[in-house]
């Protein structure tokens, strides 16, 4: 095990087809997309239990 990184786990990771080719523009949409709905998907979340957790206390 070297300490340094190797490149091509790191690429095999972000899901491209071969370690060595790039992502095509419709890849990349989809990693974008897929990190955007994470996100949408915990700030919804987070609204709705802050938004509850607020009802809850006011009374209503």
């Amino acid at each position: 095990m070297s300490q340094h990184p190797i490149p091509n786990q790191a690429v095999s990771k972000l899901r491209y087809p071969t370690p060595t080719s790039t992502p095509t523009p419709k890849e990349k949409i989809k990693a974008v997309a897929r990190i955007a709905l994470g996100y949408a998907a915990l700030t919804g979340i987070t609204c709705l239990a802050l938004t509850g957790a607020y009802a809850l206390v006011i009374g209503w």
